[in-house]
């Protein structure tokens, strides 16, 4: 039977319901823009991460290079080419951990990037910058190969190679 109680209950229980459904969706779109901004905000971080990495390099590089530049001036030794192999070395290895500090930054921009256009130009920038780091890797091996290493720590990638045939010779 309908009496005016029960129309009084249905039209409370159906606000309430749309009442309660507009909260959520509120609640779920700022949530959503907090993320945005957390995300946002940590990809800058790591962006000026790798601009520290790349300053404080390249001050440690032109350091060196200062150091021998003068220190060759005052001494007759002819291992200039090995020593600035050595920094040049050491420069790009640093260059290629900020390269990898860039593509982290662009892999979080991607997860907030709101069009399809911007996505596509952030997976240009880290496929750019994805081939640069793999070129530079590739030099730098060619370089330690070809200078022996000079002290340095080997790449990664030699230290699996020389697993590997080691465990081969074995």
């Amino acid at each position: 039977m309908l009496t005016l109680s029960n129309v009084n209950k249905t039209l409370t229980s159906h606000i309430y319901w749309k009442w309660s459904i507009g909260t959520l969706e509120a609640l779920f779109s700022q949530i959503v823009f907090y993320l945005q901004q957390i995300t946002y905000f940590l990809a800058a971080a790591v962006e000026a991460c790798a601009g520290v990495i790349i300053g404080l390099a390249a001050i440690q590089a032109t350091i060196r290079a200062l150091i021998l530049f003068f220190g060759k001036l005052y001494s007759n030794k002819q291992t200039e080419v090995p020593q600035t192999e050595n920094i040049r070395l050491r420069l790009g290895r640093w260059l290629a951990l900020a390269l990898e500090f860039e593509l982290a930054a662009d892999i979080l921009r991607t997860a907030i990037a709101p069009s399809w256009s911007e996505i596509g130009q952030l997976a240009a920038i880290a496929a750019i910058r994805t081939a640069l780091n793999y070129f530079l890797q590739q030099e730098i091996d060619r370089a330690a190969q070809r200078q022996g290493n000079a002290g340095l720590p080997p790449s990664p990638k030699q230290s699996v190679e020389r697993q590997d045939n080691a465990s081969i010779v074995r």
